[in-house]
């Protein structure tokens, strides 16, 4: 067998370091977003959304994500950063 790289396992390597930089960008995302929150806790999903520069569609998934986890609240006047 050949030391060489098969073309599978660069395909493989190149797909792990695509998952890896796509993981710390939304990692990323949502550490903004919590202290977005942290500091304006009633600001608006739109206004949150423009200042992460994603749809608010995408806020609201991450939202989601983060109260389901545990780190925020959300409490009928914003939301409220728990961890």
């Amino acid at each position: 067998m050949s030391s060489e790289m098969t073309n599978t396992q660069l395909l493989d390597i190149s797909l792990d370091r695509l998952q890896a930089g796509r993981k710390a960008k939304l990692e990323n995302r949502i550490d903004k977003l919590l202290d977005i929150y942290r500091n304006s806790p009633e600001l608006r999903i739109s206004d949150a959304a423009r200042l992460l520069n994603v749809s608010r569609q995408t806020v609201y998934s991450y939202i989601d994500q983060l109260e389901q986890s545990g780190k925020i609240h959300r409490n009928g006047h914003g939301i409220e950063v728990l961890k």
